[in-house]
């Protein structure tokens, strides 16, 4: 038993690592200075070998294998697609995501429960003549609660979209989005 858990665990590592993709250097001076042949490739141990970067894939030239720069910005302009968050499932960065959707559903919800609160209290207190002041700011705090919750809707969906359109957000994998 003991046996094949240690053929297990030694071969395990070997299955599971990925092979580095080896692009032969270029020698364009002289025999002794290896030069890779894309901005993606870096030297790899001193061989006459170049290895990819993160991120990247090979066909001859070097590709990006981040996910789409404009499908992310496309969803993240348009309103109804913003609110909720779509650009960002497509990013596949659900940190962002929950924050869209819970700023949108989130203050939706607590904006129609506190209303209904808010007529319940005044519609008791009206009962016995004293709701004036008690409907007044009922008033008051359902418009610039709103107000409030959409200028916060507003920003946040600026604030994605400045940082998305300037492409300084990674996607899900860390890999900057591919235009």
């Amino acid at each position: 038993m003991n046996k094949y858990l240690l053929i297990f665990l030694t071969v395990l590592p070997v299955v599971l690592c990925e092979p580095v993709e080896k692009i032969p250097c270029t020698y364009p001076e002289s025999r002794a200075i290896c030069v890779c042949p894309g901005d993606c490739l870096t030297q790899y141990n001193n061989n006459s070998y170049c290895k990819l970067k993160e991120c990247y894939k090979w066909d001859n030239k070097c590709i990006s294998t981040g996910e789409s720069y404009y499908t992310t910005l496309i969803f993240n302009v348009l309103p109804p697609t913003a609110i909720i968050g779509i650009g960002d499932l497509i990013m596949k960065r659900l940190d962002l995501f929950a924050i869209s959707l819970s700023t949108s559903l989130g203050g939706c919800i607590f904006m129609l429960c506190s209303s209904c609160c808010c007529g319940y209290y005044t519609a008791k207190k009206n009962d016995r003549h004293e709701g004036e002041l008690v409907e007044k700011v009922s008033r008051c705090y359902v418009k610039y609660g709103g107000i409030t919750w959409l200028l916060i809707m507003v920003f946040w969906w600026g604030y994605r979209i400045y940082f998305i359109a300037t492409n300084q957000w990674l996607d899900g994998n860390g890999c900057k989005l591919s235009k």
